[in-house]
């Protein structure tokens, strides 16, 4: 090992996690993008329920669109990833989600906006997303040692739940005072600091040593043999594939039905998915 890196990584284990400060800078660009994510999916469903008066089959396509990303590219994306510096995908991912969901509100000022569009801005938000979560905590080892892994991870865990609690609340508000397209420029605004947060990491990145490739196709075919073939895994993806689609299911419709059919209002159906969030962060406890 380089005597740089290694002089780098021992003074990484003498400073706390949270004195660290391109770790606090992650951790904050993390933090900030994820509250901004939670507005962005009580307003996406909201502009098409309440402006465009989408039907339900209509709110499962853009549903659909939204988590499709996640079935399609997350294997490519880890694989990929793999190969590369970490930080410029998390960067671009930032600045790309910033443009499409500015694109929402710039067409409903000019009276343009359409369910098209949505299903194009949910699907291309949803694969840089999958890009940035990928990035992401591949990127974590680069900041910190192995030992601080596991309390630097639980800070941004910390940080989900946060954002999962507080998030579909203020989001409710920013609908209900701006209308739901123009609610998203809070979250492009979140992705810009977020992007800025990030350019603003000093240390250099540590990518893992480059062992021989077989080829992406085969190393994705070998990260999904190996998860679906641990007897702890399996059941584990099998389970949680079977209550996204659930919940999936029930959030295409929940908003039309509490919208449309119970007359709520954006600030209620936002309370309402905050008191959902607060119960799943207090399970994660």
């Amino acid at each position: 090992m380089d005597r740089t890196l290694s002089t780098t990584i021992n003074d990484q284990a003498e400073v706390p996690v949270g004195h660290n400060p391109d770790f606090r800078r992650l951790w904050a660009a993390q933090s900030v993008s994820l509250i901004g994510s939670e507005v962005t999916l009580l307003a996406f469903p909201l502009a098409a329920a309440l402006v465009l008066k989408a039907t339900p089959v209509q709110m499962g396509l853009l549903a659909a669109a939204s988590q499709a990303p996640f079935l399609l590219f997350s294997l490519p994306a880890g694989a990929w990833i793999d190969r590369t510096s970490r930080r410029p995908w998390l960067i671009l991912s930032d600045l790309g989600r910033t443009l499409l969901l500015l694109s929402v509100p710039i067409a409903a000022l000019m009276h343009m906006l359409s369910l098209i569009q949505l299903y194009v801005v949910a699907f291309l938000v949803g694969t840089l997303t999958v890009l940035f979560e990928v990035a992401h905590f591949a990127y974590v080892p680069a900041l910190l040692s192995r030992r601080q892994l596991t309390d630097g991870n639980s800070k941004i865990q910390v940080s989900y739940s946060a954002a999962t609690a507080a998030g579909p609340g203020l989001g409710g508000l920013l609908v209900q005072w701006l209308t739901a397209p123009f609610a998203l420029l809070f979250d492009a605004v979140t992705f810009l600091v977020s992007a800025w947060l990030l350019w603003s990491i000093q240390q250099p990145e540590r990518l893992p040593p480059q062992v021989r490739r077989r080829g992406m196709l085969r190393e994705i075919q070998g990260g999904l043999q190996a998860l679906l073939g641990h007897q702890l895994l399996r059941p584990i993806i099998a389970a949680s594939s079977l209550v996204n689609l659930m919940t999936g299911g029930i959030g295409a419709v929940y908003i039309l039905y509490a919208a449309r059919d119970l007359h709520l209002g954006a600030g209620t159906i936002g309370l309402i998915a905050t008191a959902g969030g607060v119960g799943r962060s207090l399970a994660r406890c």
